[in-house]
C-alpha cells in the first residue's frame, strides 16, 4: 500500500516535508473486481479492476495506491468494513474480518 503525502520530517525552516510512504501489507485476499456479462450468451464481455480483502488492523487513506503482481492500482470508490451481518451469532460478536478495497481498472501513471 502506498500513502501519499504524509508527513515524513521538517525541513531547517521547520516545514513539513512530505512524501509517499509505502507499507508492506500481508495476509490480503485479492479477487477480480466488477464484470460485464452478454446479455443474449451470458458470456463474461470484461472483468474491471480487482477487489482486496485487507485484515482489519489495516486503515486505508482516500488517496492511497496499490501495488499488485507488480502494476500500482488507484482506489476507486472508499474502503468499507468488512462485517458480520446484522443478528449474527453472539459467537463471533468479536470477529472483525477486516476491510473491502476496490481497486480501479487503470494502472497509476506518475505524471
Amino acid at each position: 500500500m502506498v500513502t501519499p503525502g504524509v508527513e515524513i520530517g521538517r525541513d531547517r525552516y521547520n516545514k513539513p516535508i512530505f512524501a509517499d510512504v509505502a507499507i508492506e501489507v500481508t495476509d490480503v485476499a485479492v479477487a477480480p473486481g466488477a464484470t460485464s456479462v452478454d446479455e443474449t450468451t451470458g458470456q463474461v464481455i470484461d472483468t474491471r479492476g480487482l477487489t482486496l480483502y485487507l485484515p482489519p488492523t489495516v486503515k486505508v487513506a482516500p488517496t492511497a495506491r496499490f501495488i499488485v503482481r507488480g502494476k500500482t492500482y488507484p482506489i476507486d470508490g472508499a474502503s468499507q468494513d468488512w462485517d458480520r451481518p446484522v443478528g449474527f451469532s453472539r459467537l463471533y460478536d468479536s470477529w472483525a474480518p477486516g476491510n473491502v478495497v476496490n481497486l480501479s481498472s487503470e494502472e497509476y501513471a506518475n505524471a
